[in-house]
């Protein structure tokens, strides 16, 4: 299948590249004059072009084709970028144009190029593209005339028509017919193009419909306005209402257009089948052929999302970023954001880190999606703080090179910065230390681990086991009798009893609160359980 796919594409590529060579010979005769018999006689020319070449395309294909060469002309003629370039749409009672204003004429007498379509003509309803018309222009030819249009250029004195020729319609084909010259006096060629006009011996016309005869499909309104669709440009019909440009391309939030990929401005069909976007895209560097592979470049395609998006958070941050960090978030497997943490910016990172951070206001503690109820339950019960899930596709790219931890990594932290403290000389802390070394003494596997006991910040962590130095650090508050019993109490009993010692409460009646610590520290040691940490304090004092 490769190799018959391989060859297709040669003799594809060959019968384009003979009607190219023999177009621009005919074309070069025309002009030059050098045979006037040849100008001024009527001739058939065979293109070699087979009609099932871009058999997948229909007419608005070949519409596409016509009107990114048009509009490729008038920016490569006059020398103007594609922000220069603001055609607009008049729907007058008799006809359609588009109309391309000079931008260095400020009274809009002027004009680089039109399309017009005559809703009423003797000639019948026709397309008219007056520009400059590359290779696209023998695709167009072949797709068009399968549908049943007839396709003709008017140029340097002469009448192209294309047309697959009967009977068996085998081969494209051209017909080139001497012109009458128009005999105007007029020099002005941009008033011309305003006035939607122009002249075979200096302008490029594209006609599209039936011609002078009946033969030939007419070409109908509403199938030209949807033919219009394809370009981003025209003010008045198709501009987009909600976009942002730059410089390496544009973000369309327009409703009608999300979803959408287009190339310097021109739509480009079957684009969601390959990947999927949320948000609509116009990309305007570089060059892109005509088999569209570079859509299927996954990585350069990312790539070209990535700047963009990157170009547009330096002027348009505040309205943007929510909208990237919702991406992320929420739609990590969208081209939008795909592979992100490998192609954005250290600095598009710290913007997206310092957003979260002033998003959550230091009450969040973020973790990936990929953890587990034991991490969820960490951060809720041990640092005290609200669970937020982020996306793998979003912890990884804040991993790269912020300073977000995972719930283990924060709690080591914690302690690591706390100061070892002198434990308290009460009973209560006396009998805590020494029932948690009995326990140890006990089992094999706690034996050699010191413990030490800490202060010095704000934080609902107990303990916290470092395996390098087999050092379990313990907070204070469990050698202090109201510290332990603040978020769950004991049995009213026994709080009873202890209140009834002169207020030192000397006895030590909360063993359960060794059989915690002793929990907790072979859940620091050996990894922990999924069960919340209140509810197993809750099970055990009630026992």
């Amino acid at each position: 299948m490769a190799d018959r796919m391989e060859i297709d594409s040669r003799d594809d590529s060959r019968e384009m590249t003979d009607a190219n060579q023999q177009l621009e010979r005919e074309l070069l005769q025309c002009q030059q004059g050098s045979s006037p018999a040849a100008v001024h006689s009527r001739r058939i020319v065979s293109l070699g072009v087979s009609p099932h070449y871009v058999s997948h395309w229909i007419s608005a294909d070949a519409f596409r084709e016509l009107y990114q060469n048009w509009k490729d002309a008038i920016l490569e003629r006059f020398q103007i970028d594609r922000i220069a370039f603001r055609p607009y749409f008049v729907d007058a009672c008799d006809h359609y144009a588009v109309l391309v204003p000079d931008p260095v004429d400020p009274k809009g007498r002027r004009s680089l190029g039109f399309i017009k379509y005559d809703k009423k003509s003797s000639r019948g309803d026709q397309n008219q593209l007056a520009g400059s018309h590359g290779d696209g222009l023998k695709l167009a030819a072949v797709a068009l005339s399968r549908d049943g249009y007839r396709l003709q250029v008017a140029a340097s004195r002469c009448s192209w028509n294309f047309h697959l020729r009967e009977p068996c319609k085998s081969r494209l084909h051209c017909t080139i017919t001497p012109s009458r010259q128009s005999g105007s006096t007029r020099t002005d060629w941009a008033e011309d193009i305003a006035g939607l006009r122009f002249q075979t011996e200096r302008d490029v016309a594209v006609l599209i419909g039936p011609g002078r005869t009946t033969q030939g499909r007419p070409v109908a309104p509403e199938e030209v306005l949807e033919w219009l669709q394809i370009s981003l440009d025209i003010r008045g019909l198709s501009y987009p209402s909600s976009v942002v440009e730059t410089s390496h391309g544009d973000l369309l939030f327009d409703q009608n257009l999300l979803g959408r990929i287009y190339a310097h401005g021109v739509l480009i069909s079957g684009t969601n089948s390959i990947y999927p976007f949320k948000v609509g895209y116009n990309f305007t560097e570089g060059k892109f052929n005509r088999d569209r592979r570079w859509l299927m470049d996954r990585h350069g395609l990312a790539e070209r999302v990535c700047r963009i998006w990157e170009s547009a958070l330096q002027t348009h941050e505040a309205v943007l970023l929510p909208i990237y960090v919702s991406l992320l978030r929420k739609t990590p497997a969208l081209m939008d954001v795909s592979l992100a943490a490998d192609l954005l910016l250290t600095s598009t990172i710290s913007r997206i880190w310092t957003y979260l951070l002033h998003e959550s206001k230091g009450k969040d503690f973020f973790y990936c999606e990929a953890s587990g109820a034991q991490d969820v339950n960490m951060i809720r019960e041990t640092i005290g703080k609200k669970p937020m899930k982020l996306s793998r596709e979003l912890w990884r790219l804040l991993r790269s090179t912020t300073p977000i931890r995972s719930a283990a990594e924060e709690l080591s932290m914690l302690f690591h910065n706390a100061e070892v403290c002198s434990p308290p000389s009460t009973t209560f802390s006396r009998t805590v230390r020494k029932g948690l070394r009995v326990c140890f003494a006990l089992l094999d596997s706690m034996q050699g681990i010191q413990v030490a006991y800490v202060e010095g910040f704000d934080s609902r962590a107990d303990v916290v086991y470092n395996p390098q130095q087999r050092t379990l650090k313990v907070h204070r508050r469990w050698l202090d009798f109201d510290d332990t019993h603040q978020r769950t109490s004991c049995r009213n009993w026994i709080l009873r009893s202890a209140k009834k010692e002169s207020g030192k409460r000397e006895l030590f009646f909360c063993g359960h609160v060794i059989e915690e610590l002793l929990s907790l520290s072979i859940s620091s040691v050996f990894g922990g359980s999924q069960t919340p940490r209140t509810t197993e304090m809750r099970y055990m004092r009630h026992i």
